[in-house]
């Protein structure tokens, strides 16, 4: 019981004051619990925010990674990526911010297993991106910049959503996936 209200609390802690601002007694005060009892379920910081990663990992690969199975037409497999997770970030903002808040820490095995789950994304990107070249699909392209450019698209994207009432978020994906894969250029007719 402790243990999940601990984690509940954390998730919002954190997504708040990301991780260098927050303190275990912060979370135990946001559960009304002693600093104690929080030492008791879990050991460190470290280790608290572990679990939360983890545990956005888990909710993210359920709603993002099915999708990219659905189909084996590379570019429709990267747009339904792309849609799906936004619609995570969108749906699960304290987890995104997890995935992809600034560590800042001494340890660095627990940097390095950061670092690793939080690329991830760039990773799948890049995959379906160097397959793409590969296959003749998509042009020659450096996949490790089309997969930077991709990743601030879709947090620019993110941001309009969020403070841009006008705008359907079904409306900016689609203009942000048209532009990823049409450029600025003009259309001829």
């Amino acid at each position: 019981m402790n243990k999940s209200l601990i984690l509940e609390k954390a998730l919002e802690v954190f997504a708040e004051k990301g991780y260098y601002r927050t303190t275990i007694q912060e979370v135990a005060d946001r559960a009304e619990l002693s600093k104690r009892t929080v030492y008791r379920c879990i050991k460190t910081k470290e280790e608290l925010f572990m679990e939360l990663l983890n545990a956005a990992v888990l909710t993210r690969n359920e709603e993002v990674f099915k999708q990219i199975g659905i189909t084996d037409d590379l570019k429709e497999k990267l747009s339904r990526f792309v849609i799906s997770l936004i619609r995570f970030a969108r749906n699960h903002r304290q987890y995104y911010r997890i995935l992809t808040m600034e560590v800042v820490s001494d340890n660095p095995e627990f940097l390095n297993q950061v670092a690793k789950i939080q690329s991830e994304f760039q990773e799948q990107v890049y995959q379906i991106l160097q397959e793409g070249v590969r296959q003749g699909r998509f042009r020659e392209i450096n996949p490790l910049l089309a997969t930077t450019f991709l990743s601030k698209l879709i947090e620019g994207t993110l941001v309009i959503i969020e403070n841009e009432p006008n705008y359907s978020s079904d409306q900016v994906i689609l203009s942000m996936l048209d532009l990823f894969w049409n450029g600025l250029g003009k259309r001829s007719h």
